[in-house]
């Protein structure tokens, strides 16, 4: 497989004379082996803001090895397509497939953002810039900042909470990434998702903390895919699978080459739901790529919610890498796709009679 444009996480402290960064510090490897690379337009550095320190401005900057594209104009290469995969906890491989977490929000009822920060991230608190923010529903007055990784705190005291503890986690799918580049900067490679959860379970009560979303993103980059969208769109016009939610529904976004689509499955808003989407396209659109320049990308998503996505997270606790096998066990007890006879049923994660399934 082709090897993704790497890049790492340099930390640089701005002084009058000189630059110290991180490479002067044994607290983070030098160099990360592996990456994954999003694609993004314009130049290849980017900074993210981060909390300041009297007159010392620290800043957390992404840098690509490879020469960056030109302003404007998106190297197809930076797109995730063939990559190398970095990190085997976060991200895993069954089948040509690529399998990671893509969203996570979790709730913390005892402990403040610093804790959150460094002792169940595992991430230097300066890092991090803090800010006036409200979540809607929820008590915390400020956020706390590095990159896409979020995290929402300082609750108003009041009698039932004299302290004003509480933390609401929100990493969104550019966010996992980061926090999956600070892992490798760390030299953390093989640290997963299931290991983060049994960090949580060890220094902190169950009861204490719950996830309120998880995605798990499967992202087949085959030639020719397992199966395309059109054909679960059939499926679904058909009523032809079987599934707690028996709600469906389709969208489309137009782009210079042509028509990405997107097939949902269950309410977004229930425990459990699915959506199937043409990646490929998706990128074509959205970052004004001829289709013909694209590898086949076909994503499915499932989005888990409250208990069901707490409860799939505890999964991890006896096999903190086995994402890949926890997905499709889920994938494949929850959706049903049946053939025209409806007389057998073929569970998706395995073969199918529309396509060579998963």
């Amino acid at each position: 497989m082709k090897k993704a444009t790497n890049r790492y996480f340099q930390l640089s402290v701005r002084t009058k004379t000189r630059i110290v960064t991180a490479r002067d510090s044994v607290r983070f490897a030098p160099k990360v082996q592996q990456s994954k690379h999003e694609g993004q337009k314009g130049r290849g550095t980017r900074s993210v803001p981060c909390r300041a320190q009297s007159n010392t401005a620290l800043r957390l900057q992404t840098k690509r090895r490879q020469k960056p594209a030109a302003q404007g104009i998106v190297d197809k290469n930076h797109l995730l397509k063939n990559e190398e995969l970095k990190g085997a906890g976060f991200i895993t491989t069954r089948k040509e497939l690529s399998i990671k977490v893509d969203y996570l929000s979790m709730v913390f009822d005892t402990i403040n953002a610093k804790e959150l920060i460094q002792r169940i991230l595992g991430l230097p608190f300066e890092f991090f810039n803090q800010q006036e923010a409200r979540v809607k529903h929820r008590a915390y007055t400020s956020l706390y900042q590095c990159g896409n990784i979020k995290v929402f705190a300082d609750v108003i005291p009041n009698k039932e909470n004299p302290l004003g503890l509480g933390c609401y986690l929100v990493l969104s799918g550019k966010g996992c990434n980061d926090y999956q580049d600070c892992m490798s900067m760390q030299g953390r490679c093989e640290y997963s998702y299931g290991d983060f959860f049994q960090k949580c379970c060890r220094l902190l009560e169950e009861s204490v903390f719950h996830l309120t979303r998880l995605d798990i993103a499967i992202d087949d980059k085959n030639e020719t895919p397992h199966f395309t969208i059109e054909q679960i769109k059939k499926k679904c016009l058909k009523e032809e699978f079987i599934s707690k939610s028996r709600s469906y529904r389709f969208a489309e976004s137009s782009f210079a080459d042509g028509t990405a689509k997107t097939a949902y499955i269950g309410d977004g808003k229930s425990n459990l739901s699915y959506r199937f989407y043409d990646k490929d396209k998706e990128q074509c659109g959205k970052y004004d790529i001829p289709y013909e320049e694209m590898e086949s990308w076909k994503r499915t998503e499932l989005q888990l919610r409250d208990d069901v996505a707490h409860q799939f997270a505890m999964l991890f606790l006896e096999s903190p890498a086995d994402l890949g096998k926890l997905a499709f066990d889920l994938l494949g007890s929850s959706l049903r796709f049946v053939t025209e006879d409806k007389m057998q049923t073929k569970a998706v994660g395995k073969p199918v009679s529309f396509g060579n399934g998963f």
